[in-house]
């Protein structure tokens, strides 16, 4: 017994040197991340301080890329109580990240510790309680049933109108986990004290024989602006950027907020005037979208005029260096209904566009603005041989599907790109190419490492039908 413990931790120190010298060779974030996700594939217990120590976002990595590779490396240490504690603790000082936050709880569920589950006590006292039960349902099942039933007794002992749809949120995380339909608690206790624990042990027994689960592929979402504040002169940003840039100010009188929003939106979007001018909203994350060998850029349009000044289109959203060798995106709405962009070029001097039509300008007398609202995508994969840039365009009651693809090789985008994302406009500066309608839940992907910030189409209909993963 003392010979296999020694060479087990042998074997744990020969893996946390290994990492310690990756790390100190690595002239990356990249190379660093990758260093910190093999020590998780390695799944040693005793790693969790030295992945833990990535967690907090670091200056030095404007898109959180370590403190996501440290979240996917403990996520591993299944059953950890100093995972379970690590992670916790991350995810309470991140709640102001949404990104961060959700990655954290993600990797705390899949450690499965009842431990993680205290953080969830005050979210289920208020709106986040069908988020927090859903996290709760990812845990082991045995450990998630419990803890659900734990929940509905309080709420069973609770009156009003928040605790009946905290109620509902319960039964049905119940239901899910369990495999069992039962309409009522007092249904779902009877089956636990009889069955409790026979299910737990088969639980365990499908969890042992299932395999590990790999390296986590999903692109990392740079930048995400809802504009949800209906009000106000700025706008959060919920991507992976704003742990160093949280949020944008706002022009003074436009854009404006509208309550026009597309179906199953939130609160509000952003409005600019029909007439043109209005300058561009701006975020100070240019660092983060420096070099990307893959991205994604999607959101919802309204269109109310296709006006255009200059013959070079509405910008929807750009990223582009000023100079003439500037590098980076831009993309544009053109007078004919097209989607155009330009990679490190402007989007007027490319020929990387949908057919014309697809976007259509609101009919001021029509009495349903939500059949001119469009959902678009733009992928570009520059790993790819061939077919790197795709359009996709969907409705209200449409999911988006591919309507264009090109074999555009351009690289990376770019190194010298403009400091701030640009969206509605080119700069605040200056209005006279300003997007003319209403814009909503921008978002963008990417990758500065590999093709993954390029999104496939089921995943583009889960960004446009709001699901998440």
């Amino acid at each position: 017994m003392g010979i296999l413990i020694l060479i087990t931790l042998a074997q744990e120190r020969g893996a946390l040197d290994l990492f310690k010298q990756r790390v100190a060779a690595a002239k990356t974030v990249h190379e660093k991340a990758a260093a910190i996700r093999e020590l998780g594939h390695a799944r040693e217990p005793g790693a969790v301080p030295a992945l833990a120590r990535y967690l907090a976002p670091q200056p030095s990595d404007c898109n959180c890329l370590l403190p996501v590779a440290a979240a996917e490396a403990l996520g591993k240490l299944r059953g950890s109580v100093g995972a379970s504690r690590a992670l916790a603790g991350a995810a309470e000082a991140s709640r102001k990240n949404a990104y961060l936050y959700a990655r954290y709880v993600d990797a705390l569920a899949r450690v499965g510790h009842e431990s993680g589950l205290a953080l969830f006590e005050d979210a289920l006292k208020g709106p986040e309680a069908a988020a927090a039960v859903k996290a709760i349902a990812a845990f082991p099942p045995g450990v998630a049933v419990e803890a659900l039933l734990v929940e509905a007794r309080k709420a069973e002992r609770k009156g009003g109108e928040g605790v009946d749809r905290l109620r509902e949120e319960l039964l049905k995380g119940l239901q899910k986990v369990s495999g069992e339909k039962y309409p009522t608690f007092a249904e779902f206790e009877l089956w636990w004290k009889k069955r409790g624990p026979s299910f737990r042990v088969e639980a365990e027994a499908r969890e042992k024989a299932s395999p590990p689960p790999g390296p986590s592929s999903a692109s990392t979402l740079l930048v995400e602006l809802a504009f949800r504040e209906n009000g106000g002169t700025s706008t959060a940003n919920s991507g992976a950027s704003a742990a160093f840039y949280p949020s944008c100010a706002l022009g003074n009188a436009a854009p404006a907020w509208t309550g026009r929003v597309p179906v199953n939106g939130g609160p509000s979007a952003l409005e600019w005037p029909k007439e043109g001018g209005a300058p561009a909203v701006e975020l100070g994350a240019g660092e983060s979208l420096r070099a990307l060998k893959s991205f994604t850029l999607s959101g919802w349009m309204l269109r109310t005029e296709a006006k255009e000044e200059g013959g070079a289109g509405q910008r929807i959203l750009t990223w582009l260096g000023p100079s003439k060798a500037g590098e980076g995106v831009e993309l544009t709405a053109r007078a004919d209904g097209r989607l155009q962009i330009g990679i490190n070029q402007p989007a007027e001097a490319s020929t990387l566009a949908t057919p014309p039509g697809l976007i259509p300008v609101l009919d001021p007398k029509s009495k349903e603005p939500n059949d001119a609202w469009r959902f678009f995508a733009v992928t570009y994969d520059s790993t790819a041989a061939a077919d790197q840039v795709k359009f996709y365009v969907g409705g209200w009651n449409a999911d988006a599907k591919l309507v264009g693809a090109s074999t555009s090789a351009r690289g990376p985008a770019g190194t010298k790109i403009a400091p701030t994302l640009a969206i509605g406009g080119p700069s605040r500066a200056g209005g006279a190419r300003a997007f003319r309608g209403a814009l909503d839940e921008i978002r963008i992907h990417g990758s500065a490492l590999d093709g993954s910030g390029a999104l496939d189409l089921p995943a583009l209909i889960r960004t446009q039908n709001r699901e998440t993963p």
